[in-house]
């Protein structure tokens, strides 16, 4: 059973269970700050919407606009995930979450005549080192 989150001594209880759990499972630094940043967030949240962490509560966190990048959200993804899995013991977290789609970018193409350009200018530059050092 999933208790109500009432106040911060709570969300650095879960906080540092997650920290030992990530620690224990070998997983980088930046991954801990990262997992720990979200879920801090997710558990605010909570707090603030006087709701209880739930599957229907993730899916209304994730509805809040919050303009995130592309990695920023899997990352959050991630991060609650992983808190459902590992704390809250919940074998199966199927939420579908809408990821949000990375801008297509047009492929940046070089002209031929820029990359002879280049290419002359770096055998001009090595000669000139070379010459230096006799």
């Amino acid at each position: 059973m999933i208790e109500n989150i009432t106040d911060n001594d709570k969300i650095n209880e879960i906080l540092l269970k997650v920290t030992n759990i990530c620690k224990l499972k070998g997983l980088s630094k930046e991954t801990i700050k990262a997992y720990t940043y979200w879920i801090k967030k997710f558990l605010e949240f909570c707090i603030i919407s006087s709701l209880t962490p739930s599957i229907s509560t993730v899916i209304s966190y994730f509805l809040t606009k919050d303009n995130l990048a592309y990695n920023s959200m899997r990352q959050r993804y991630a991060a609650i995930k992983f808190l459902f899995t590992y704390i809250y013991n919940q074998k199966q977290f199927n939420v579908q979450v809408p990821n949000v789609k990375r801008p297509k970018q047009i492929p940046k193409v070089i002209d031929k005549s820029k990359i002879i350009q280049r290419s002359s200018s770096k055998r001009q530059a090595t000669k000139t080192n070379s010459k230096s050092y006799r």
